[in-house]
């Protein structure tokens, strides 16, 4: 059956719908008659079909004029209909007559008639409110009529009007039942409506739940409140100046739920106190939770690239969770305690925005006014401790340290070198150096000193006046030792030299003072056991260094032989001697101008004394050979002449 009737109708429909209107069921090619086409629920209807020689005939009760399908069940034959709920329906009739689908729609009115919700509120004092519930019944009403069953004239609430109504009995001992009735204005389905009747004494509702939800202090001297409120329970905000009383704000209100509100003309570097004083039903006070507002400043700290913040508040009666503090929005500290912050990530030259929110308990909130800050830095002080290293034949390697004030997290360290003493600096440094150590490679280090000057330029583009020069110190070999350039390393004339000694390893063996003298006479004895380095260490009275190139003693054989020596017994070079370094063997043989051998020694320190058999030998010139091996045992001899003066 319910396969061949939407079949039917969907023939009906294709046919006799223009393409336009397809989808819409409601035409006037049917009819029907509703009776009653308005009443109270419940409400039973029957309809009268007037389409003649009507087939498959069936309606919908309760039909959406809104949709483009037919609902997915079968219509119902029954002309008869029971309308239990109150409201507005439309009634969908289908058919066919003459073969051909005919449909229409009509509506039928159902009033309300159930009973209100309501809560009936008493006080010892006489004093009684209704509160109504919001609901569908009080909307479907036209009025509300509620009795205080006292004698007084019975109180009437139109549509839209309030949902509380207060009421003081004289006798407050003895409270009737009060009756709540609703109404239309034509009179509809008086008899039908029902009353509520609210019996007994129920405590007033407490204003517990009235508090201050958020304080948000604005710069331009306002403060934005936000608060909840009861519906009919009289509020005013109260605000206190620092820790002085409260006075009123003059902003009041019966609302309920959310209240946002504004109090003008504050200092926002001041800070205050907040709270809502508020008269239950029954006419007892109630202050809520104070709210305090936060103050944020710039620090008293004052650093180079950081910025220094500080806040402070009031108490608060509920406890605070934490601190938030944001910078350009987002929350870069948080702290259940502290009162301050430094922001290490500030750019020199940039503003920043900051602003602090106080989380208390109960998910109350505080906001502070948001502040400019613009991260500075003071002019750099003057490198004074800075490093020239002499660390290969054409390379010096220098490092400095930047410290105290006008340091930033960026700069560029210039670099200036000089070739002639402390005058024509040039740069030698790249553009932007970020890099504290500097190697430079077009240098000749065992010709000549360099001389090398620093300056940098912070973030905030503040330029640090130059350093005193530190200049590299030549070293050079002695024949018994070694000697430094008298160039001074420094500006200054405060500057102490040390001789810097490493084994084969590169261990340090030893680092002699030696004051402001430019010559170490190297023990050569030691150097017949190990091959040592050396290098000089200069240092300035303000803490420079440098350090000179390296030299590395060899233990080649080395022989100093005099040519000339006077044996007159002043005691002055009155011994004809050689002195032997790195010698494992030493044989000298001293000669006459015919050949004759006259002295021999194989003992470096055992020399001549100018006589032959105890009597002098004339002066003149007389012939050496000397035969020594080094401590590699390789065999060399050397000859020559000398002169004996008398």
């Amino acid at each position: 059956m319910k396969k061949n009737f939407l079949l039917l109708l969907l023939i009906f429909t294709i046919g006799a719908l223009p393409k336009a209107t397809f989808a819409q069921y409601c035409t006037t090619s049917g009819g029907f008659t509703i009776n009653p086409p308005k009443g109270c629920a419940p409400l039973t209807v029957k309809l009268q079909n007037k389409v003649k020689d009507a087939t498959n005939l069936g309606y919908y009760y309760n039909f959406d004029r809104n949709i483009n399908e037919l609902p997915n069940t079968n219509p119902i034959t029954d002309s008869s209909f029971i309308y239990n709920l109150p409201g507005v329906y439309s009634i969908l009739q289908v058919g066919s007559a003459s073969g051909t689908g005919f449909n229409n729609c009509d509506d039928v009115t159902v009033l309300e008639t159930r009973a209100h919700k309501a809560i009936f509120y008493t006080c010892s004092n006489g004093r009684a409110r209704v509160t109504l519930e919001a609901d569908d019944i009080l909307k479907a009403y036209d009025f509300v009529e509620i009795d205080w069953a006292d004698g007084s004239p019975k109180q009437k609430r139109w549509e839209d009007g309030p949902l509380s109504f207060d009421h003081i009995y004289q006798d407050g001992t003895t409270i009737p039942a009060v009756k709540v009735t609703g109404g239309y204005d034509d009179g509809s389905c008086s008899a039908e409506n029902r009353t509520t009747v609210l019996v007994g004494q129920i405590a007033a509702p407490s204003v517990a739940a009235i508090r201050i939800t958020s304080v948000e202090m604005m710069a331009d001297g306002r403060v934005k409140i936000v608060y909840e409120g009861l519906e009919n329970v009289f509020s005013k905000v109260m605000f206190g100046v620092g820790s002085d009383d409260f006075q009123d704000s003059g902003i009041r209100s019966e609302k309920g739920g959310s209240q946002t509100v504004f109090i003008n003309n504050l200092d926002p570097t001041q800070l205050y106190r907040f709270r809502l004083d508020s008269k239950d039903l029954c006419q007892n006070t109630f202050s809520s939770a104070t709210v305090s507002s936060l103050v944020v400043k710039e620090g008293a700290l004052k650093l180079d690239e950081i910025v220094s913040v500080e806040w402070k508040t009031l108490p608060n009666t509920e406890p605070l969770i934490q601190y938030q503090l944001k910078r350009d929005g987002k929350v870069i500290f948080t702290s259940p305690t502290a009162l301050s912050y430094l922001d290490k990530e500030a750019k020199c030259g940039q503003t920043y925005k900051y602003e602090l929110i106080a989380l208390l308990n109960n998910n109350v909130l505080s906001y502070s006014t948001f502040i400019n800050i613009t991260s500075t830095a003071t002019v750099p002080e003057k490198i004074s401790s800075a490093y020239v290293n002499v660390t290969g034949n054409n390379e010096i390697t220098t490092t400095v340290d930047l410290t105290g004030t006008g340091l930033t997290s960026t700069y560029d360290l210039i670099i200036q070198r000089s070739e002639n003493g402390l005058s024509q600096y040039t740069k030698v440094s790249p553009d932007k150096n970020q890099s504290l150590t500097f190697i430079d490679n077009n240098t000749n280090t065992t010709a000549q000193s360099y001389c090398y000057r620093f300056s940098y330029t912070n973030s905030c583009k503040l330029v640090s006046p130059w350093s005193d020069p530190v200049c590299s110190v030549l070293l050079e070999f002695d024949p018994v030792g070694i000697k430094w350039s008298d160039d001074r390393p420094f500006l200054s004339n405060g500057v102490s030299y040390y001789v810097v000694k490493t084994d084969k390893n590169g261990h340090l063996v030893d680092e002699k003072p030696k004051g402001q003298e430019l010559f170490d006479q190297v023990s050569l004895a030691d150097q017949s056991t190990e091959d040592y380095t050396y290098k000089i260490k200069a240092v300035s009275d303000e803490g420079a260094i440098s350090y000179s190139n390296e030299i590395k003693f060899k233990r080649d054989l080395v022989l100093q032989i005099p040519d000339v020596f006077t044996p007159n017994s002043d005691g002055i070079n009155d011994i004809f001697s050689v002195n032997a370094y790195f010698a494992s063997t030493f044989e000298m043989l001293i000669y006459d101008r015919w050949g004759k051998v006259i002295f021999f020694s194989n003992n470096p320190s055992s020399g001549w004394n100018g006589q032959l058999e105890g009597n002098d030998v004339p002066a003149g010139y007389y012939l050496y050979k000397i035969t020594a091996t080094d401590v590699e045992q390789v065999n060399s001899v050397h000859t020559g002449s000398f002169l004996l003066l008398r």
